[in-house]
């Protein structure tokens, strides 16, 4: 077997390197490889999409024209030596394999990357979207597979050209799954997308054979069809898990208070600030918050430290805030978009809901269940299917990509003029700052910069908040402000990635709270809060504040459970009633500073 694969071996080296096919067979090849990589880098460059894709295809660009410049001496240097011995030139020989109509079966190759994303992203996607992202991807991979090397077949092999192009495509749709699931990717940037795209190139140039290729079908309409079919039966698996048992869940805060009256109806505020974290996490990062916190106080307010949330990023902690539950009763969005427990119940009981927004995110496939909300219903600009195309090419679904951000300055607007209308009725509004924000790379040794840019951020968002606070108790004095993080900044390791790639012995506390620590603080219109203000995690929020209206303590016995639930993002380390289980403070509290 050994000695089968050196020969195998040896007679593709000799193949390439052959004087008589060196030129149409690898050096124009390789060129055309290079030019890919180097004109899809320019698309990203104009798309504005700098990023993994774009670092990857420059730089092996000008690798690949170093290595052209190698060949180019060692086929002149035989050229030279042939003619030196008297012989005649070599002369270029193309091998014209031909391509079929059913090679076309190769295209699902580059397609099953693009299938993960867009199964991963169904609940923000339609039908027609999904199909405009397929088109676009079966377009641009067709371009590079067949039309280019159609149009170079005659100086240079059409079959080479073509495995190169399926090779090429294949691996610019896989760079956002590398960057995602290696967070060491970065320091790899080109030699792993680079290994494989000569591991897939010497697989169809080499078994594309009337020997093997019905086997190679086989294998790519299998593989497509096994991705795709795994990924679906994984995510509802997991869907089926966390609603198995409490299919009823929804009503059961519902019910329980269908029979009680509040004993008073404060309005309520809820404003959170993007990645705003509390004292301990702040100190983490060398930024001294002190003078907000102390200002929070002189105005009434209650802070509760050592608080987290058990879901990241805002979606998923915001959304179990408002179901009062580990469930979404189902898209993820609908209760961020109005259509939660606790709108319901507060509807029940005419409070107007308000829900005002920087940025869409909140509705994208899902219209807006507020009574006025900002922006208005569900309007994006930038389509679904926008997002993921340009998330792919990019080679990462970073923030910029995914969230469209308003004007700040009508965001301000409309979130002051109901802060400030002194004629409304009973009010429940939830606004969502895009401040101080989090972290919008996913690569290592990017805290230095990201903190930076968060301590920079911090200032703003503390005016804002301010200005927020004023406005209200100068309109509303005896309302419930409740100020908070949604989820931490993101500061540490890879930043906004997963930590599975790290080893688990070095997810540290600051790790932990970099993602899940929230700042919490209450401002109560009377003083008697304290027998129904047990908080410990972000989600406790609702049930304190229902037992408070309701002056009933079992209304707590409503608070879910403590456990984080995507421990993926901390490498499968958890947090349970705020102490820490595995990596490197396995055991230990959360926090520290319970003051």
């Amino acid at each position: 077997m050994i000695k089968k694969f050196r020969k195998t071996g040896k007679k593709i080296i000799n193949q390439l390197f052959d004087p008589n096919s060196i030129i149409p067979n690898l050096i124009l090849p390789v060129l055309y490889l290079a030019l890919c990589c180097f004109s899809f880098g320019l698309i990203l460059l104009e798309l504005e999409l700098v990023g993994k894709s774009f670092y990857f295809a420059i730089k092996m660009s000008f690798y690949l024209m170093i290595f052209i410049g190698c060949l180019s001496i060692f086929y002149v240097i035989r050229q030279f030596i042939t003619k030196k011995q008297g012989h005649k030139g070599i002369s270029p020989r193309i091998n014209h394999r031909n391509l079929r109509k059913v090679d076309l079966i190769f295209l699902l190759l580059p397609l099953t990357p693009v299938t993960q994303y867009i199964i991963n992203n169904l609940n923000i996607l339609t039908v027609f979207e999904i199909v405009k992202i397929y088109a676009f991807f079966l377009i641009l991979s067709s371009v590079f597979a067949f039309g280019l090397p159609l149009l170079f077949s005659r100086i240079s092999s059409k079959h080479t050209l073509f495995a190169l192009g399926i090779a090429f495509s294949f691996t610019i749709t896989n760079i956002a799954v590398l960057s995602h699931n290696l967070p060491w990717f970065i320091h790899v940037r080109v030699f792993l997308p680079a290994s494989i795209l000569v591991g897939i190139f010497i697989i169809l140039k080499f078994l594309h054979t009337d020997k093997y290729k019905k086997i190679l079908y086989a294998i790519i309409l299998i593989n497509f069809l096994f991705t795709g079919i795994s990924q679906f039966i994984s995510l509802k698996a997991e869907a089926q898990k966390t609603e198995t048992g409490q299919i009823n869940e929804r009503e059961k805060v519902i019910a329980y208070l269908s029979d009680k009256d509040p004993v008073t109806l404060p309005n309520i505020y809820l404003l959170i600030y993007e990645s705003y974290v509390p004292k301990e996490t702040m100190i983490s990062y060398g930024i001294d918050n002190s003078a907000q916190e102390e200002y929070l106080v002189d105005q009434g307010f209650v802070i509760y430290p050592g608080i987290y949330s058990i879901g990241s990023p805002t979606i998923e902690s915001i959304s179990r805030v408002l179901n009062i539950s580990t469930q979404f009763f189902g898209n993820p969005r609908r209760a961020v978009s109005g259509d939660g427990v606790v709108h319901e119940i507060f509807k029940k009981y005419g409070y107007q809901t308000y829900g005002i927004f920087t940025y869409d995110w909140f509705f994208r496939n899902i219209n807006s269940s507020y009574d006025n909300s900002f922006p208005a219903g569900y309007q994006k600009k930038t389509g679904s299917d926008n997002i993921i195309i340009r998330s792919i090419l990019k080679g990462d679904f970073s923030p910029e990509i995914i969230f469209e951000n308003h004007p700040k300055e009508e965001y301000l607007k409309a979130k002051r003029s109901v802060l400030g209308d002194t004629s409304k009725g009973k009010v429940f509004f939830y606004s969502h700052s895009d401040l101080p924000d989090h972290a919008r790379a996913m690569e290592p040794g990017c805290s230095s910069d990201a903190i930076r840019t968060y301590q920079e951020n911090l200032p703003n968002a503390n005016n804002e908040m301010k200005l927020d606070i004023e406005l209200i108790l100068k309109t509303n004095p005896d309302a419930i402000i409740i100020i908070a993080g949604d989820h931490g900044p993101y500061l540490t390791k890879n930043c906004f990635g997963d930590l599975t790639g790290y080893p688990i012995s070095e997810i540290t506390r600051l790790d932990i709270q970099d993602r899940f620590a929230t700042f919490l603080a209450i401002r109560w219109p009377t003083e008697d809060y304290e027998q129904y203000d047990d908080i410990s995690i972000l989600q406790d929020l609702f049930p304190a504040i229902l037992a408070y209206m309701y002056e009933d303590e079992s209304i707590l016995d409503f608070k879910i459970n403590s456990d984080i639930i995507n421990t993926s993002k901390i490498n499968e380390v958890t947090v349970k009633d705020g102490i820490i289980y595995g990596g490197a403070n396995d055991g230990e509290p959360l926090f520290l500073i319970n003051e």
